[in-house]
């Protein structure tokens, strides 16, 4: 995975750049008017980064992470809370023949518990540290500053 983004602060160790959120309807001739786009994909999120090559606040830079590892991040936000609300729901109706009511609650309970899981997993890796790195900086505060 590869992106640009503007550096926004570094300290003690810590660079936070800003990014463009990339939208699903990128190129698409309906990105105006898709429920995706009116629900708000795109717009900008903070992100922190390694900053192996020194950038300063206001140098545009490009970031590149590891997009097996990203995927997997991703797959597992959306993954493991629907897959605990199917085997919540496919449990009791299947292999006990319980009424659809207490399937229902048990797929919402699973729902919940696969949140929760996801949540548990998002802290841990957080606590393990940024899998995002800046490799280059585009154009630096300066040069911003020459052309203008």
């Amino acid at each position: 995975m590869e992106t640009d983004g503007t550096v926004i602060s570094v300290s003690g160790g810590k660079t936070i750049v800003e990014v463009e959120r990339k939208s699903a309807c990128d190129g698409c001739h309906k990105a105006g008017g898709c429920a995706v786009a009116l629900l708000g994909a795109g717009g900008r999120m903070m992100t922190e980064v390694l900053n192996a090559v020194g950038a300063q606040p206001g140098d545009r830079v490009r970031l590149m992470g590891k997009s097996r590892r990203i995927l997997f991040y991703a797959v597992a936000v959306f993954v493991i809370p629907l897959a605990a609300a199917l085997a919540g729901y496919a449990i009791p109706a299947y292999a006990f023949g319980l009424p659809e009511a207490v399937s229902l609650a048990s797929a919402l309970f699973g729902f919940a518990a696969g949140f929760a899981a996801a949540a548990i997993l998002s802290r841990r890796v957080s606590k393990r540290g940024t899998d995002i790195e800046i490799v280059e900086i585009i154009k630096t505060e300066k040069d911003a500053d020459v052309q203008s």
